[in-house]
């Protein structure tokens, strides 16, 4: 079956479910979250604070039509991950921070007290409220993320009812990110760090080097657009670049930006909190520990690549209608069809600005429509996607 008919079928059934009253439960996907045993990439403040995490939270669901999806748990868990990477020592409370109930030692209280999931297609809210260690509500904090929990715009309505889970673990995983970075820039946050002396308040990469020896530094890591660090960008153009790269003479290592990389950088490269721009590039690599890891992974070349393929028929006309004896569709319309993508690469190396390439291939559409209006147009995509790595390839190979 091809995939075009799995996917109206899959929602053939769901509307089929919707209009009978029928409810779909979805799952969280737990490999695209942070895991209990991962480390994050980040240095420990020598504090005791303490967590708690409403039941309003943990019975938290999304649910946008007649999808489901249990979120609370995840919500709970990704929460308190996210503390304890942070904070040397985390107290959990069983319930909502008093004066009678706070261990001693306590420097203050981070309480996840409700989240928003909007059931849309706008970022998670937190309100997360603080404590003083003897139990007194100080400071409310509204932290809004900044990625969607679905983009209508490259999605279908089939995709939406199939990947629900997926993108609201997505959306989780960003608000986590976003939420360790922010946390510090808290004035609540920066009086327990003054009250137990703690004079390195900034968040900053930390890495231990795994390896006692490290690889050759000359492999490329694949980077999706830099302005939105969206998860699935341009998907099939990195693959075709980058096996291409690795079959050309000489081969050109390559480092795919897939999920396991990217939560060994968290919460470094995601969405909300990835470099966008050469200098954010430049102070992001000044790191230490993140020059250790790119040599722990082999990489000198960053390559952020943006672009994607668009088809426009602006010309022609096509009638569709019903009559007693049936329906159908008559007329014929024209367009273009065209793939265009442009390439950022960053030897990280000589830190010089990065070279800028180019690529686009445009052919014609032609829409017939006799009863169906079929669409008739040549690939554009793995020509400019070839083109481009052909053109990569050879600039990567002058600068070694």
């Amino acid at each position: 079956m091809s995939r075009h008919v799995f996917r109206s079928a899959a929602l053939l059934t769901a509307i089929s479910l919707l209009l009978a009253g029928c409810a779909i439960t979805y799952s969280i996907k737990p490999e695209l979250l942070p895991s209990a045993e991962a480390s994050a990439m980040v240095q420990q403040w020598p504090l005791t604070v303490g967590l708690y995490v409403t039941p309003k939270v943990r019975s938290q669901e999304f649910s946008r039509g007649v999808a489901h999806v249990p979120a609370g748990n995840e919500l709970a868990s990704s929460f308190q991950w996210a503390v304890s990477q942070l904070f040397a020592n985390v107290v959990v409370l069983d319930a909502a921070p008093t004066a009678g109930n706070i261990p001693n030692g306590v420097a203050g209280i981070v309480e996840l007290s409700d989240v928003d999931l909007h059931e849309g297609d706008k970022p998670i809210t937190y309100e997360i409220n603080f404590y003083s260690g003897m139990g007194v509500k100080s400071e409310t904090w509204s932290l809004v993320g900044t990625i969607p929990l679905w983009d209508g715009e490259r999605s279908s309505l089939s995709a939406t009812m199939q990947n629900v889970g997926t993108g609201l673990s997505y959306g989780i995983r960003d608000q986590t990110a976003n939420f360790m970075i922010e946390l510090p820039k808290q004035s609540v946050v920066k009086q327990w760090f003054e009250k137990s002396g703690v004079k390195e308040t900034q968040l900053r990469p930390f890495h231990v080097q795994r390896l006692s020896k490290v690889q050759t530094a000359e492999k490329v890591m694949m980077l999706p657009d830099l302005l939105t660090w969206r998860y699935t960008d341009n998907n099939s153009a990195m693959e075709c670049v980058g096996n291409r790269l690795r079959s050309y003479q000489p081969p050109v290592g390559v480092v795919a930006m897939d999920n396991v990389i990217r939560l060994e950088f968290f919460p470094w490269l995601e969405p909300s909190t990835g470099p966008k721009t050469t200098d954010d590039f430049r102070s992001w690599f000044s790191y230490p520990a993140i020059q250790d890891k790119m040599r722990e992974l082999g990489v000198r070349y960053l390559l952020s690549l943006q672009g994607g393929t668009k088809t426009e028929i602006p010309g022609g006309g096509i009638l569709c209608g019903a009559s007693m004896g049936g329906g159908g569709c008559l007329g014929f319309a024209w367009g273009t069809h065209e793939s265009a993508f442009s390439a950022s690469l960053f030897d990280l190396q000589d830190q010089a600005e990065p070279k800028e390439l180019t690529s686009r291939e445009t052919s014609g559409v032609y829409v017939p429509a006799f009863v169906l209006p079929i669409p008739l147009l040549v690939p554009t995509e793995s020509v400019a996607c070839e083109r481009l790595a052909h053109d990569l390839h050879e600039t990567i190979v002058k600068m070694k």
